[in-house]
C-alpha cells in the first residue's frame, strides 16, 4: 500500500486553490508499505528544515508546519521529534494507512 502526505509551510505571498490559502509552500512525501495493513501507523520523516527556513518558505520555530493527507484536505496528527532549524529534523506523523 502506498500513501502519499503533503508537508505545508505557511507563506503568504502566494495563494492555492487547495486546502488552505494561506499555506502555499508544499512539498509532496510518499510512504510505502508493503507489510500488514497497518492502522494509525507511526512514520518518521526527515526533513532539511534549515534549508526551508533559509530559503525563506518556513519560519525559525517550525511553528507553521502542517502535515496533510493525499486528498489534501484531511489534517493529520504529527510532532516534531528533534532537530527544528536543522539539516536533520525529525518528524513523526500518523498515517491511515
Amino acid at each position: 500500500m502506498r500513501i502519499s502526505l503533503f508537508l505545508l509551510l505557511l507563506l503568504a505571498s502566494t495563494s492555492f486553490a487547495w486546502w488552505d490559502a494561506s499555506f502555499p509552500y508544499r512539498t509532496q512525501v510518499s510512504i510505502s508499505n508493503s507489510g500488514s495493513v497497518l492502522f494509525d501507523h507511526q512514520a518518521n520523516i526527515t526533513l532539511n528544515t534549515q534549508a526551508l527556513v533559509s530559503a525563506g518558505k518556513m519560519r525559525s520555530d517550525c511553528g507553521d508546519l502542517r502535515v496533510v493527507a493525499a486528498d489534501g484536505i484531511t489534517q493529520l496528527p504529527f510532532w516534531i521529534a528533534s532537530g527544528c532549524n536543522t539539516p536533520s529534523t525529525i518528524v513523526w506523523v500518523t498515517v491511515p494507512l
